[in-house]
C-alpha cells in the first residue's frame, strides 16, 4: 500500500467517524462544530450551519423604569 492510499483510507475513516459524532451531537442537542475536509469544500453550507448558533433565539426588550423617566423629564436643578 502506498502512502497516498493509506492517507485516502485514513481520511475516509475519519469522515465516517466524524459523521457519527456530528449525528450524535445533533440528536442530543449538543453544540459542536466539527468540519472535515469534505465539509470544508462547501463553505456556504458551513456558514448556514453556523448561522443558527449566531442568531439570537429571542429579542430582548428594554425595561422601562418609571422613576428614571420622571427624573429625566423634570429639571431637578430648580
Amino acid at each position: 500500500m502506498t502512502q497516498k492510499e493509506i492517507n485516502e483510507k485514513a481520511s475516509a475513516n475519519f469522515e465516517k467517524e466524524m459523521k457519527k459524532h456530528k449525528d450524535y451531537f445533533k440528536k442530543h442537542g449538543i453544540f459542536s462544530l466539527i468540519y472535515t475536509d469534505q465539509d470544508l469544500k462547501d463553505t456556504k453550507n458551513i456558514f448556514e450551519d453556523m448561522k443558527k448558533y449566531l442568531e439570537p433565539k429571542t429579542s430582548s426588550t428594554q425595561l422601562k423604569i418609571h422613576i428614571f423617566d420622571d427624573f429625566f423629564k423634570n429639571d431637578v436643578t430648580k
